[in-house]
């Protein structure tokens, strides 16, 4: 069936006076169908979502979930009533109705056919008015055609020829918003038919609308193609409608009646301005339970009390899923290794395949285990927002620790070390039962749920926005419960919250025969200075920006301190600022030094010897890639001349190899006796130029350092291929030359980084770093980490000493290129007197620790 959203916004007084305070209205009940017939039946999946402007939000899937479940444990019919602000209601003449719940148990379609472990609260004797939580994962909810609904959400099923609805019984005097959504018809529950808007020939069709007090916010009509002039409508999408005043008692409805006439454009009558209900506001709806668990425990005697440590070893075991995430095996591994720190001794880690022992730590999901299962799935399916949820729980003499996600996970697995196992003379309390479901805070962002937004980076990003997406994405996540998905690229969503430039890729531009770069696409950051940064709201999204990546870093802090006690952040906030410097941004990082190739001193010359303060150009001479003869090779010389083997233009470095009659020409740029430093955070954003044959590199040296043992660092290294390798090498000065070790890369561990599929690094610009500490290196393409290896130990000494950075562009040396499959321009081109190739380098950025250990030193 056709989609069609079919919604009116609209304040047309309502034929009706709604009673002041729907809970003092009289309660009645259907009587079931006479004659014993089919009853005509709809149901429809929805998520309403209400927020107050005092910041709390009611979200009617989380608050049915629960009251399901208390009146499960309670064995009562009160909890919906009693602990909610949710209740069905039905017009009766002029007035609106209560329902008494008639019943908890399965769900029934107007035949009478019902769904096993399906359970809804009924309001009428012929089962066929309900109201139920909704989660895919657990229920198949199936709409007409192709419409999509709410993962998550709840159930609204009508039957008879009443106006029915969900109403909502406002709790105080104040502004209420109400987030965009759909409302989906369903085909089937579980399997079972519902059959309203079959196409039978027979006009079916359903009036929809959101009632506050006496007006009609918004109205549509779902239809089959036989009420609906020959096009079905199967979904309808309500605006979000804020400014709605509200006094305690006043009642919100969602209300559905069958068999209505169409609701046409022509219609519906404008209300006056004063009336109007505004459109706009973006909701991000964190939702809070009305009565939240919390955390707490429950503790035994200590004689009933489980120690850690039996007989000099650990009593406990740790077990875990076998195929679980990396960042889940990565947690599960922190609590292992604290626990044998903390308790002196081994712990044994076993998974899903291992023989089953008495006293166990079981983290995560694991199969084979229903209570793991059950947890889990309680932590799910409790309230949409749960990301931040866990569970400890002791049952006889296994530990299990859930969490609904890995982040609330490490958060459950710190709980237990800080608190349960602080010693070697702990132990796990009898009747451990730690639920931690913390009271959430509401985000409305451009008048839409912050769950409907996506964090977008753009295609090939900086380790800055990586981190700065990651970071917001926490941040939120702990501030409304819901992960919000992060994506690279694409075209925009909906609803994006923007970090950074957004470009799917920012190309190197060629000439006519694309043998030459010409120019550059922009870049996407902000103009003129590199330390400020914008954010606004607009059109659906959220967009955060910076001259520089850094700056991104800062304003995403800023926009997080904004967000902290903001439940809205309306259409039309701005925001300013900077990068102030100093060791401010995530890490604790600061940017320490910085080559943006700004230079313009207005002529060649005087741009030339400003680079060179910073930069040693070298000018000596190799032997090239190819062979001539027995022990003769061609030659690379470095000739070092300004405008013809490197200059600066745009704000680039442009860095040239190409072919000679004595073989060819190379460049490379050092920061020898200029600049040196030891740890930090390197990165390089450039286009590589792996075309041809042509060997380019960004790596780290001790050129021109005393070191006895000296480190370095490949960072990018092609050799000759359109990929790349890492490496680090130590060199070790002896009497009369130096010798070197390699700890890995190149005729080691010949890990390649390729491009995506169907491009080319040469294609456009990428961001290239380098992570260094004393223990630890790390590799970065995109913001993505590639390649990490410890350097802790006596092992690596020479891997911690100074270094000066090196941007390079050549073809190789002699066998060089051979060592690790790489090629000669003449494996590349017919002609290689047509060799020609370029690699633009945009900045080269340092960021430091502020620690005694990172060194960086200027001349």
């Amino acid at each position: 069936m056709k989609y069609r959203i079919c919604a009116l916004l609209t304040t047309v007084a309502l034929l009706l006076s709604l009673a002041v305070g729907c809970a003092d209205t009289p309660t009645t009940s259907v009587p079931t169908d006479d004659g014993g017939k089919q009853v005509p039946q709809l149901s429809v999946a929805l998520n309403p979502v209400y927020a107050y402007d005092n910041g709390d939000v009611v979200v009617a899937y989380n608050d049915l979930n629960k009251a399901m479940q208390s009146d499960y444990d309670n064995a009562s019919l009160t909890s919906l009533s009693g602990n909610t602000g949710w209740q069905w209601a039905y017009r009766t003449g002029e007035q609106w109705a209560l329902r008494a719940i008639y019943d908890l148990s399965r769900w029934q379609n107007g035949v009478g056919a019902t769904v096993k472990k399906t359970n809804a609260y009924l309001f009428s004797a012929d089962r066929t008015v309900s109201l139920m939580p909704y989660d895919t994962a657990r229920l198949m909810v199936t709409p007409y055609g192709t419409a999509s609904l709410p993962d998550k959400g709840v159930l609204l099923t009508v039957g008879g020829t009443a106006q029915e609805g969900l109403c909502y019984t406002v709790d105080r005097t104040g502004v209420l918003q109400i987030p965009a959504g759909t409302v989906t018809a369903v085909e089937a529950v579980g399997g079972v038919n519902t059959g309203f808007l079959a196409e039978d020939g027979t006009p079916r069709q359903a009036a929809v609308s959101i009632i506050a007090n006496s007006r009609t916010l918004w109205s549509g009509t779902l239809c089959n193609a036989t009420a609906g002039d020959g096009t079905a409508v199967t979904t309808l999408s309500y605006p979000a409608i804020t400014g709605i005043p509200v006094t305690a008692g006043d009642c919100i409805i969602i209300s559905v009646t069958l068999d209505a006439e169409a609701n046409r454009a022509e219609d519906v009558t404008p209300a006056p301005d004063d009336e109007a209900v505004s459109n706009g506001g973006n909701v991000d709806v964190d939702t809070t339970p009305g009565t939240s668990h919390g955390s707490g425990t429950t503790e035994q005697p200590k004689a009933e009390a489980l120690s850690f440590i039996d007989n000099l070893a650990s009593r406990f075991v740790v077990v875990r899923q076998s195929d679980a995430s990396a960042t889940e095996q990565a947690v599960v591994q922190h609590l292992r290794t604290r626990m044998e720190e903390i308790l002196d001794t081994e712990v044994v880690l076993r998974n899903e395949n291992h023989r089953r022992t008495d006293y166990e730590i079981i983290v995560g999901k694991v199969d084979g285990l229903a209570l793991s299962a059950q947890l889990y799935e309680d932590l799910k399916g409790y309230r949409v927002n749960n990301a931040d949820d866990y569970i400890i729980r002791r049952v006889g003499t296994k530990v299990y620790i859930a969490a609904a996600h890995v982040s609330a996970l490490q958060q459950a697995v710190d709980n237990f070390l800080t608190t349960y196992c602080k010693d070697d003379k702990s132990a796990v309390p009898a009747s451990l039962n730690v639920v931690h479901r913390d009271k959430k805070a509401p985000l409305l962002i451009d008048g839409a749920n912050a769950a409907a937004f996506t964090i977008r980076i753009q295609r090939h990003p900086s380790y800055w926005e990586v981190a700065s997406a990651e970071h917001l994405q926490e941040f939120l996540m702990h501030k409304t419960g819901y992960v919000l998905p992060m994506v690279r690229g694409g075209s925009a969503s909906a609803h994006d919250i923007q970090v950074g430039p957004q470009n799917d890729g920012v190309d190197a531009l060629w000439n006519a025969d694309e043998t030459r770069f010409v120019g550059v696409e922009d870049s996407g950051y902000l103009k003129g200075d590199y330390a400020a940064y914008a954010i606004t709201v607009k059109g659906g999204h959220l967009q955060i920006n910076g001259g520089s990546s850094h700056a991104v870093n800062a304003a995403v802090q800023a926009m997080e301190t904004v967000l902290k006690d903001k439940a809205v952040l309306p259409a039309g906030f701005a925001a300013t600022g900077s990068y102030g410097g100093g060791y401010t941004l995530d890490g604790g990082y600061g940017l320490g030094w910085s080559e943006e190739f700004d230079y313009n001193e207005g002529s060649d010359a005087a741009n030339e010897k400003a680079l060179k303060k910073k930069w040693y150009i070298s000018g000596d001479t190799t032997a090239g890639p190819t062979k001539l003869g027995d022990d003769q090779w061609d030659e690379q010389r470095r000739p070092g001349k300004y405008g013809e083997n490197y200059w600066v233009k745009d704000g680039m470095l442009w860095e040239i190899t190409k072919w000679a009659p004595y073989g060819y020409d190379a460049v490379r740029l050092t920061t020898q006796d200029r600049m040196y430093f030891r740890y930090g955070l390197l990165e390089v954003r450039m286009v590589p130029a792996t075309r041809n044959g042509a060997c380019s590199a960004v790596w780290t040296h001790w050129d021109g350092l005393n070191y006895a043992d000296a480190p370095e660092f490949d960072i990018y290294e092609n050799f000759g291929k359109d990929a790349f390798i890492h490496a680090a090498i130590s060199w070790h000065q002896g009497p009369s030359e130096a010798t070197y070790r390699t700890h890995f890369g190149a005729g080691i561990s010949e890990t390649w980084t390729t491009p995506e599929k169907g491009e080319h690094f040469y294609d456009g610009f990428h961001y290239i770093g380098f992570r260094w500490l004393s223990d630890e290196v790390a590799y970065y393409i995109d913001g993505r980490c590639t390649y990490t290896h410890p350097i802790a130990g006596t092992d690596y000494d020479a891997l911690r000493g100074g270094t000066v950075l090196k941007l390079a562009n050549g073809v190789g040396t002699r066998e060089y290129t051979w060592n690790v499959g790489g090629f000669d321009p003449y494996d590349c081109l017919e002609d290689v007197s047509s060799f020609y190739e370029t690699q633009l380098v945009d900045y080269a950025r340092i960021y430091r620790l502020d620690r005694q250990d990172h060194i960086l030193k200027t001349r």
